[in-house]
């Protein structure tokens, strides 16, 4: 289920997110190197590596990583919330998973970690 995200003046995210996690998305976004704010709802950061997108794209990412790089569903999903975790985003919070497992901040662009690294 795909969620339609706007940014209001300030560049909070406005959907069904607390308020608490938008407001540390914007200080995470903020505080990141290069980080450029945009009050278009429509700019979407520009992730490398033709990213799975759309309301599969979880499954079709775990399904690629398990086929090509030997990847189980239980660790990826294990390894996402572990690198959603150490970069302060919620269980919930949405991400954007690379063909090769590179995990990204939906909203900035941000690289988070890998999928395909054992400590992450």
């Amino acid at each position: 289920m795909a969620r339609h995200l706007t940014r209001d003046s300030a560049g909070l995210v406005s959907d069904a997110r607390s308020a608490r996690s938008a407001r540390e998305r914007l200080l995470r976004q903020s505080m990141s190197a290069g980080a450029q704010r945009s009050d278009d709802p429509r700019d979407v950061p520009d992730i490398p590596g033709n990213p799975y997108r759309g309301s599969d794209a979880p499954s079709r990412a775990y399904e690629h990583l398990h086929d090509y790089h030997g990847i189980s569903l239980g660790a990826a999903t294990d390894r996402l919330h572990r690198i959603k975790q150490r970069s302060g985003l919620s269980p919930m919070a949405s991400v954007v998973i690379g063909r090769t497992g590179d995990v990204y901040d939906e909203m900035n662009g941000e690289y988070l970690g890998s999928l395909t690294d054992p400590a992450a």
